[in-house]
This record gives structure tokens, sequence and C-alpha cells, in this order.
């Protein structure tokens, strides 16, 4: 259970440089690093949720100065009075980390329902939970955030996915492009996917969802039945970045690469310099791009 962190992991979770947090220590003496035996600092929960309000509330105007001599209860009762994140995508992604923090599985349901009321969907997904799901699985992947985090808050966002992804009625037609969307062996991280399914399903795919864990024999299964022109995956821990070259060789060896085209992204494909054989296998960095590709060529 993740409890203490480094001031490396301090800095990736708040957004607040290593050198600005020991600045702000010794000036302002805004929180106060516990010690090991062997006298290597480390922070806790509270630290970072301290950090974080102290963030909001310097995006609102607020002086560093200012905003150190606020009391806990000050500090709280200013992040909730202020009202000038609400064009700022950036702070609204650190309010849902501080939701994430408290387990506030409510008040980030809040945060969620507030940006699409005022940007609407697409914005809310594209410009803060689109970004916000790449940060907690870095964070995870480096274990800057624990298991219990990354659980709840991922089962949030899925949750709002799934819902979302329900109530899009896009009429299809015979011509309509098709997509399978899985996520491969052993592989259970399927936000990006899910995100990647509300967009294709937004823009009128006809979209098989095959979810978590599929090998690629059952994916071959259902697209010589269905023909699709794409299948997309995402691959955040599987598989292994020294897998992926027989992975690759694997796909070529059981599709029509001349008929059916694999778009793949996650965090595994940026680990080393890939060379992919097959011009039927495209990679990208991010599942926005891949969205915006796949969305081109539709």
């Amino acid at each position: 259970m993740k409890n203490t962190y480094s001031i490396k992991e301090l800095e990736l979770i708040s957004g607040i440089k290593a050198h600005t947090i020991r600045i702000w220590e010794s000036r302002y003496d805004l929180i106060k690093p516990h010690r090991t035996k062997t006298n290597i600092r480390y922070y806790t929960d509270e630290d970072i949720k301290k950090l974080l309000n102290i963030s909001v509330v310097l995006k609102s105007g607020m002086k560093i100065s200012q905003a150190a001599k606020l009391t806990e209860d000050e500090l709280l009762s200013s992040v909730s009075s202020t009202d000038t994140l609400q064009d700022n995508f950036e702070g609204q992604r650190k309010r849902l980390k501080l939701a994430m923090m408290e387990y506030d599985e409510q008040g980030m349901n809040a945060i969620i329902n507030s940006c699409m009321i005022k940007h609407g969907t697409l914005e809310t997904l594209d410009g803060i939970l689109g970004p916000f799901i790449k940060d907690i699985g870095l964070l995870w992947q480096i274990n800057a955030i624990g298991v219990g985090h990354e659980h709840f808050v991922s089962n949030v966002l899925k949750m709002k996915l799934f819902s979302l992804i329900d109530n899009i009625h896009v009429p299809l037609t015979p011509s309509s492009p098709k997509a399978i969307l899985f996520l491969p062996g052993d592989e259970l991280h399927e936000l990006s996917l899910l995100y990647l399914y509300y967009h294709f399903k937004r823009n009128a795919f006809r979209t098989l969802y095959l979810g978590q864990d599929v090998p690629l024999e059952y994916v071959l299964e259902v697209a010589d039945k269905f023909e699709p022109s794409y299948i997309v995956s995402v691959f955040t821990t599987q598989p292994h970045f020294e897998e992926l070259d027989v992975y690759f060789d694997r796909i070529a060896d059981l599709f029509d690469l001349s008929k059916t085209k694999f778009f793949l992204t996650g965090s595994q494909l940026g680990k080393k310099e890939l060379e992919v054989k097959s011009a039927g296998i495209e990679l990208f960095n991010t599942a926005g791009s891949l969205k915006a590709e796949l969305l081109r060529k539709s």
C-alpha cells in the first residue's frame, strides 16, 4: 500500500518541481518532510494533498507567500470557492488527482460533470480525461501511486466512460468503417481503450469492443467473421517490450494485413526503438494521436 513518497514522486504527482518544493520548505515552512533512520526524506499522502491544494489556489492568482500562511481550513475553503479553474484543464486534472488521493468518488464525478456542462463531452474527454488517464497510467507504472489509488480511479472512470458510450446513438450504414478494439493477453488496463471506443462509436464506426485479456487467436476468430478494416489495441503492461517484436511477427502470420490494419499504442511501445517490418502495423505515441489518424481515415 503506497503511503510514503520520495520528492521525485511528489513532483510527478503534484506537477510542482522538486527544487520549488525545497524552496517552499525552507522559505515558507510549507511542508515538513519526514526522514528515515538513514536520514532520507520522504513525504505522505497529506503532503501531496496540501501541495495539490496549494497549486490550485496559485492558479487562481494567490501568491505563494499568501498561500503558505493559510490554515488547513482556510486553504480548503479557498480551493472550494475559487472558480478560476473552470477554463483551465490542467487545474481540473489536479482537482481530479486530489479527489483520487482522497478516494472521493462523489468529488471526482462532480468535477467531471461540471466540466462536461461547461465545455461539453468532447472537450472534457480530450482536454481533461484523456491526459488524466495517461498521467495515472504513468504514475502507477513508476509506483508513484499505490494499487488502491489506481484501482479506485480506474473504476470511477470506467463507469463514467461506459455511461457515455451507452448514450451514443449514431446511425450506422452498410459503408460504416469497421473496427475491433481489444487488449492483449494478460493486459487489464482498459481506460485508454474505452476512451478510443467512445470516439469510434461517436464517429459512426461499426465497433466491436472485446475488452481485456484477449489472445490474438480469439481476435482472429472474430475478425474472420466481422471483417474489420482496423484492429486497435493498447499495450500498457503487456506484451512486455522485449516480446513486442515476436508479437508483431505473430500478427503478420495470423492476419491478412493488406485488408486489415493494426493500430497500436501504449506505454510499452515507448520503451525502446521499434522497427515494424509490416506496413500493416502502425504505432502511435498516444491514444489521442491514434484516434486522430483513424478518424482522418474514416
